[in-house]
C-alpha cells in the first residue's frame, strides 16, 4: 500500500506518527521498532503473522510486507506478488485506520498527540480448572410434628377436692 493523502490541513510529522501509532493499535498490532519515519509493527492471529514496515512523511505513508508466515503463503512470481487474503484484509483494515485517524487529527480544532498506552504482547492463558462442585442439597420441607394432646381430664370426685 502506498497512500498520499490530501487532508483538511496540514499535518506535522508528530500528528501523522501518532495517527499511525493509533491505528496500528485499534486494529491489533503491535509495534516492533519505532524509529522518524519508520514503524516496524507486527500482527498475529492464531499462527498466523504477518510483520510490516510504515515509513511516514507529513504527505504519504507506505505498508511493505517484510515476512510473514508460511501459512500465508507469499510468492514472488518475478511479475506479481501473491499472499492470502486473509493478510490483504489485515492491510486494508489498516490502511482505512490509518487514514481515518488522520482525516480525525485534521479536521480536529486542537489535535490531541497522545498515545495510546503501548502494552507488551498478553501472556499466554493460563490452563483453566473447572472444578465440579456436588450440587447443594436444600433441606426438604419439615412438616409440622403433631404432639398428642391429653385427653382432658375430668373433674375430680367430690371426696377428692
Amino acid at each position: 500500500v502506498n497512500q498520499q493523502f490530501n487532508v483538511m490541513r496540514p499535518l506535522t510529522v508528530e500528528e501523522v506518527h501518532v495517527s499511525i501509532i493509533k491505528a496500528l493499535a485499534s486494529k491489533g498490532w503491535r509495534i516492533v521498532d519505532d524509529k522518524p519515519g519508520v514503524i516496524l509493527a507486527k500482527v498475529q492471529v492464531s499462527v498466523h503473522f504477518a510483520n510490516i514496515k510504515i515509513d511516514y512523511s507529513i504527505s504519504n505513508y507506505s505498508i511493505t510486507l517484510i515476512n510473514s508466515s508460511p501459512g500465508l503463503k507469499y510468492k514472488d512470481q518475478g511479475y506479481r506478488k501473491v499472499i492470502h487474503r486473509r493478510y490483504n484484509n489485515w492491510i486494508n483494515q489498516l490502511d482505512q485506520a490509518i487514514y481515518n485517524e488522520l482525516t480525525q487529527v485534521a479536521t480536529n480544532p486542537s489535535p490531541s498527540l497522545s498515545l495510546p498506552p503501548i502494552s507488551p504482547p498478553p501472556p499466554a492463558e493460563p490452563k483453566t480448572t473447572i472444578i465440579n462442585n456436588p450440587p447443594v442439597q436444600t433441606p426438604q420441607e419439615t412438616q409440622p410434628v403433631q404432639i398428642p394432646q391429653e385427653a382432658p381430664r375430668e373433674s375430680a370426685p367430690a371426696h377428692l377436692n
